[in-house]
């Protein structure tokens, strides 16, 4: 799988979940009818994750997902205009202003610290709220829908802030893919680890096994002399080993001579 292949199928995933969680809520809302002030959200969390992932490709996810609760409205029967699809939609596309941060900071830093990752999401929905009221500039709902985002729908940028939060903490999901997989791609796999160890246990039984002599010879060859060959390089040093040491020899004269002597002179002694 390819570098951009992967990167598509991860913001797929990530784009049908942000769907499906949205329209779960919003029929829920309009159900309980609650969504004339209100509606939980996670389109705006799931799309900052997204964002941190792969930078502003991860922007396309939020509004996709925003697109969820138009179409139950429209499935429901509810009334809808053309501010409030945009809002909806387009509006998301103001968690950009997120991203700000991370080009500003380290990814890791972000992630790790809880004030930094506050900020990040914070930044993120002030840019979505203020996105999401230009869609009524120009109409009398204009101060209405200002003061509904920047108050009511601010409470899930807290909801998204706890999202966001939690997802940090898991392994692998809130991080820079890119560095990610880089670093994965650098590194031996487990598997690669387990043959490479598995190679050296069996090259060491195989040498300690072996019928060949580690003589000097046999290691200067590089272990690649037959037993005969070994056996023919050692035969002038046993024939060598086996003849006398003149050296020895003097030295096994000097002790007779000595002794002789020693006899000699007590035997004379004795005599007298």
């Amino acid at each position: 799988m390819t570098w951009k292949q992967y990167r598509a199928l991860d913001l797929l995933l990530l784009t049908v979940i942000a769907l499906v969680l949205e329209s779960i809520n919003a029929f829920a809302f309009i159900a309980f009818g609650t969504a004339a002030t209100f509606t939980l959200s996670v389109a705006g969390a799931i799309g900052l994750i997204a964002i941190f992932r792969w930078n502003l490709w991860g922007i396309v996810v939020a509004p996709i997902g925003g697109a969820g609760p138009i179409l139950i409205r429209l499935i429901m029967g509810k009334p809808l205009t053309p501010n409030l699809i945009l809002s909806a939609t387009i509006g998301y596309l103001g968690l950009a202003l997120g991203y700000l941060i991370l080009m500003w900071l380290k990814k890791d830093k972000v992630r790790k610290k809880f004030y930094l990752l506050a900020l990040y999401v914070l930044a993120g929905y002030i840019g979505l709220e203020v996105v999401r009221t230009l869609c009524y500039a120009g109409t009398e709902l204009f101060a209405q829908a200002a003061i509904s985002y920047f108050s009511w729908d601010l409470l899930n940028g807290l909801f998204a802030f706890f999202i966001v939060f939690i997802a940090s903490k898991q392994a692998n999901l809130v991080v820079d893919m890119k560095a990610y997989l880089t670093a994965i791609s650098s590194s031996p796999t487990s598997a690669t680890a387990h043959e490479e160890m598995h190679d050296r246990n069996k090259l060491n039984n195989d040498v300690s096994n072996s019928n060949y002599d580690l003589n000097e010879a046999a290691l200067l060859d590089g272990g690649n002399l037959s037993p005969e060959e070994l056996r023919a390089l050692e035969e002038p040093f046993k024939k060598e080993g086996k003849k006398p040491n003149s050296f020895y020899l003097d030295q096994q004269k000097a002790e007779r001579e000595y002794k002789e002597a020693k006899k000699k002179r007590k035997d004379l002694k004795d005599g007298e």
